[in-house]
């Protein structure tokens, strides 16, 4: 049995541009936290604003480390498979 290695690779190649650009996108969000204290009254609109960014960057951590996860599983299993086949055609015997 053949495998077409390339669709898999591609689709591979594919999941892990999905984590670098979420990687980048939190980043670029990170950019706008503000990292201070707000304890005046006159300072509550902002803990609202950095509660929500809170929120986002935990939700966007969270998408991250999902597909981290998914995409370093596939990648061994995909590294396994290959390594597996090309152990399996190296031991045949060739015909002359």
């Amino acid at each position: 049995m053949t495998i077409n290695w390339n669709y898999l690779v591609c689709s591979w190649v594919f999941m892990a541009s999905i984590v670098i650009g979420l990687a980048i996108y939190r980043n670029m969000v990170a950019r706008s936290e503000d990292d201070s204290l707000h304890i005046r009254d006159s300072d509550a609109p902002l803990v609202g604003q950095q509660v929500m960014l809170g929120r986002k960057l935990a939700s966007l951590d969270w998408w991250g480390e999902m597909f981290t996860i998914v995409v370093v599983i596939l990648g061994v299993l995909l590294a396994g498979s290959y390594l597996y086949s090309n152990l399996q055609n190296s031991s045949k015997i060739p015909a002359y």
